[in-house]
């Protein structure tokens, strides 16, 4: 996935994934391949697509007890739903993943989903609430030590 991901290939990634779904394979490979595949869609182009293999990914997340996945595909959900400007929607899933990354520890990821979720508050109109997040984002990636991280926070 992330070389065909990263090296412009995302039709043969999905080739790919398609290939292994066909199997028996479940679990964690299964959810993971979906999520694979709904971020080659994405790449693509095709949002609807990898809004599809996420939501089916976070239908079977529950039986596989593997909450980074699932914390995952909400965000990629989330991304995709703000994308199509569904910003209620998006809202709603970032929301859901933050008390759970607080809850984790995985402090990367939070800065990320919050830095998501001020983006979704501006683009509803909301500037002041946007602020909130964002602040959150940048003080995380700052105390990260993630320099590039805290630029994209700035812009």
């Amino acid at each position: 996935h992330r070389f065909c991901y990263y090296r412009g290939m995302p039709s043969e990634g999905i080739e790919w994934c398609r290939a292994v779904l066909q199997t028996s394979v479940n679990g964690v490979p299964r959810v993971g391949t979906l999520r694979a595949m709904g971020a080659l869609y994405c790449r693509r182009g095709e949002f609807h697509l990898g809004g599809h293999a996420f939501e089916e990914g976070l239908e079977l997340a529950p039986g596989i007890q593997d909450q980074e996945m699932e914390l995952g595909l909400l965000n990629n959900l989330a991304n995709v739903r703000h994308h199509e400007g569904n910003f209620v929607e998006a809202r709603r899933l970032f929301d859901a993943c933050i008390p759970l990354l607080r809850a984790s520890g995985q402090e990367h990821q939070l800065a990320i989903v919050l830095s998501n979720l001020g983006l979704v508050l501006h683009d509803m109109g909301d500037h002041e609430a946007a602020r909130v997040p964002l602040e959150e984002s940048l003080e995380i990636r700052l105390r990260l030590g993630d320099q590039s991280g805290a630029a994209m926070a700035l812009n």
